[in-house]
């Protein structure tokens, strides 16, 4: 598998793995000449329910469905994770995306808790990026994951690239109790250096009031 700065760019099966929908019709026609070229794209196409039991038909979905896993990017794979029939992998990959609701790519990854995806998004971003990318309600990706209980991990990931993100979740919110609660409740399960080095002072003593009130 080739890479790039750490990104995954291509397999020996296809030159550009799928990212997100973007190059779904290239990647689909690549992967599908590989499937032919093995003697797999029949388990795609099969309409049949086969056997459990039949050796031949698991080893033939085995085969496709690992040359699907390894030719997908990160936000391609989260969708069929977990699924372990080629074909329903394949149909999955070809639905249409659903449209969007005001929320960036990274606002649904850190919200769904895939750190991993996450991670990546955040690397390739500006600093300022986290801060200026807002969702229909004016929520950053980090204010909108610790509303939705927020995984501490996706949390530091994204304050680990700019603390000021901490400082924006006050200035640009009038957040009520209960969200500010929220977010005390995360913050407070990071190590105790973490929150030291990454949250401003005027940010730890917001938090501070909120937890003696």
């Amino acid at each position: 598998m080739s890479t790039k700065n750490g990104a995954v760019l291509s397999t020996e099966i296809v030159p550009e793995v799928l990212i997100k929908k973007k190059n779904y019709k290239e990647w689909s026609f690549r992967l599908r000449t590989y499937l032919e070229a093995q003697d797999v794209w029949d388990i795609i196409e099969s309409t049949s329910n086969e056997a459990v039991d039949d050796k031949v038909w698991q080893k033939k979905n085995a085969t496709a469905l690992h040359a699907i896993h390894i030719s997908c990017g990160p936000v391609a794979f989260s969708l069929i994770e977990g699924i372990t029939n080629a074909k329903e992998a394949w149909d999955k990959l070809a639905e249409p995306e659903p449209e969007p609701e005001g929320r960036t790519t990274l606002h649904v990854a850190a919200m769904a808790g895939h750190l991993s995806i996450v991670t990546l998004l955040v690397q390739k971003m500006r600093k300022e990026d986290l801060v200026q990318l807002t969702d229909e309600d004016g929520f950053t990706a980090l204010a909108a994951t610790i509303t939705c209980n927020a995984k501490p991990s996706v949390a530091k990931c994204m304050v680990d690239k700019n603390n000021e993100l901490l400082t924006a979740c006050f200035q640009l919110h009038s957040p009520s109790a209960m969200v500010m609660r929220k977010w005390v409740d995360t913050f407070i399960l990071l190590p105790r250096q973490i929150i030291y080095n990454n949250i401003p002072k005027i940010v730890l003593q917001s938090f501070a009031m909120l937890i003696l009130m």
